[in-house]
């Protein structure tokens, strides 16, 4: 059975696993409607959260009857109406058809992952790659497609990781499969997760390069160009198995953590490495590494525990973030440690960290580049290591190239026209980085078509998508109010796997032999 086959059986047992459970949606101030209403709770600009039942607007405030809790954690009954200009955030919790497709069971959220996995009598997890039509459970961030043509090609997540407004990001994606129709070019922002995407502003740019080289976006979002790429002439796990050939570039077949050798009990299960040698030339000091790689759904299975682990102080947890830099810089820290993928390179027989990839997403493959610093040490060869939480990382190629950046020519596409099924204008909103922002919730688009610009003379010819925005993941809501957990797993590190390591890999497990019994497996 082929793996769209099995992909498509997979889908189609997830609609069957799920149930009829509510969702939480998430609706900034400026997107509060006549539609806002409901069971809702209530972020304040100061601070207070407001449980309202039947809840309504009207005459520009939201009126119904309720509790409300102060910042200091003091509740009173309420019963009035709040002006919608001292709202912050509104979670309004909803029940309808979409609820049974991406709210129920946690027995579908590996659908997050466009992969399936292999086992190999090395012990080595091969991962053939596929890509899901549709988002996972716990949401995909912005997706962003070209028009190649004949058909929209998934390119990119987009902004990955900004999850709060404090966070807001903005990516640089460039689009290997967009082509021209006529004289324009038409990339789409999309919204099929279970989030609120907030998007501040898109651009296309027109990149002349060299012949014979490919621009490639650094974790910083700078562009270099790459002109000899060099695959690694040696790459073993952890265990030490050959995975050389999964390192190759552009192939269908990926190194993935071999869950199967996993104990969520021991902390060094807990994370993975993978180290990669390259011939090195004489006198060469720097090297540019580009890394071919994608998320599972760990990362979004693990910001899920972490908010639901809040309870009914999730909102005012929020509210830190907003006005807490401090709180703001342990959940970075925590998302960087745990989320990233660190690069290290051995000098001297000591490995030393050259930086860390982030930010890629689980549905589409994205290239990551790191200028590595070689230092004055003289060899042949050169050592690279790449290391993340278990099971986190797909890579699919390592390669590295010696060459000099070269200049490159850019030019700012001009933008056509927006058309979308938002139901509003989105040209001035995307316009430029401003406080005006695109929101759309699920299965809502936008596209964006754009002029060609001449290529110079001799030079090639690539576009790069910036896309600027945040988003609010529909995360659940444990009943209880365990924060004192949750701040222990943004602070103390590996604590967070520890405790939610050995349940995702339950529902990898579960699902797998559903899967089976459904005949989707081998």
């Amino acid at each position: 059975m082929n793996s769209y086959t099995r992909l498509m059986l997979t889908l189609l047992l997830a609609g069957a696993l799920a149930g009829c459970a509510g969702y939480r949606q998430w609706i900034p101030q400026s997107k509060i409607s006549s539609g806002t209403k409901g069971e809702m709770e209530i972020l304040l600009l100061n601070g207070d959260v407001v449980r309202m039942h039947g809840g309504k607007v009207s005459d520009r405030s939201l009126v119904g009857r309720g509790t409300r809790i102060r910042a200091d954690g003091a509740s009173m009954d309420f019963g009035g109406r709040i002006g919608i200009d001292s709202v912050a955030l509104v979670q309004l919790h909803r029940k309808d058809a979409f609820a049974s497709l991406f709210a129920a069971s946690a027995e579908i959220i590996v659908l997050g992952v466009g992969t399936s996995a292999v086992g190999g009598g090395s012990g080595v997890a091969d991962v053939v790659i596929t890509y899901p039509s549709g988002g996972g459970y716990f949401g995909s961030c912005p997706l962003a497609y070209s028009f190649d043509g004949d058909s929209l090609c998934l390119e990119s997540e987009t902004y990955v990781g900004a999850i709060c407004t404090k966070l807001e990001r903005t990516a640089t994606d460039v689009l290997r499969r967009i082509r021209p129709s006529g004289d324009s070019l038409t990339v789409r922002i999309m919204n099929d997760s279970p989030e609120t995407h907030l998007t501040n502003s898109v651009t296309l740019l027109a990149v002349d390069h060299p012949a014979g080289t490919v621009p490639v976006a650094d974790i910083r979002g700078n562009l270099h160009t790459v002109s000899d790429p060099l695959p690694c002439v040696a790459a073993t796990d952890r265990f030490g198995n050959d995975i050389t050939a999964q390192m190759r570039p552009e192939d269908a077949v990926a190194y993935a953590t071999d869950l199967s050798r996993i104990d969520p009990h021991n902390e060094n299960d807990l994370r993975d490495a993978i180290t990669c040698r390259f011939d090195r030339p004489a006198g060469a000091r720097h090297a540019k590494l580009v890394v071919r790689c994608m998320n599972s759904d760990l990362g979004d299975f693990g910001l899920n525990r972490l908010f639901s682990l809040r309870g009914d102080a999730k909102l005012h947890w929020y509210h830190r973030l907003e006005n807490d830099p401090l709180e703001l810089r342990k959940l970075f820290a925590w998302m960087t440690r745990e989320g990233g993928l660190e690069v290290s390179i051995k000098q001297q027989g000591h490995w030393v960290r050259a930086g860390i990839i982030a930010g890629v997403g689980g549905r589409a493959f994205g290239e990551r580049l790191i200028m590595l610093d070689l230092g004055p040490e003289v060899g042949t060869s050169l050592e690279v290591k790449l290391e993340g939480t278990s099971g986190l990382w797909i890579i699919d190629a390592v390669s590295i190239d010696y060459s000099k950046d070269l200049p490159l020519d850019i030019t700012e596409a001009p933008r056509r026209s927006t058309s979308s099924n938002v139901g509003i204008d989105a040209t001035p909103l995307l316009a430029s980085d401003d406080s005006q922002y695109l929101r759309t919730t699920t299965d809502q688009w936008v596209n964006l078509s754009f002029d060609t610009v001449a290529t110079r003379g001799g030079m090639s010819r690539s576009y790069v998508l910036q896309t600027r925005g945040h988003y609010f993941g529909w995360y659940g809501q444990d009943d209880i109010d365990n924060s004192a957990i949750a701040d222990r797993i943004l602070t103390e590190p590996l604590y967070g796997s520890k405790l939610y390591f050995k349940d995702w890999l339950a529902t990898q497990t579960a699902l797998a032999g559903r899967a089976e019994v459904l005949g989707t497996g081998e």
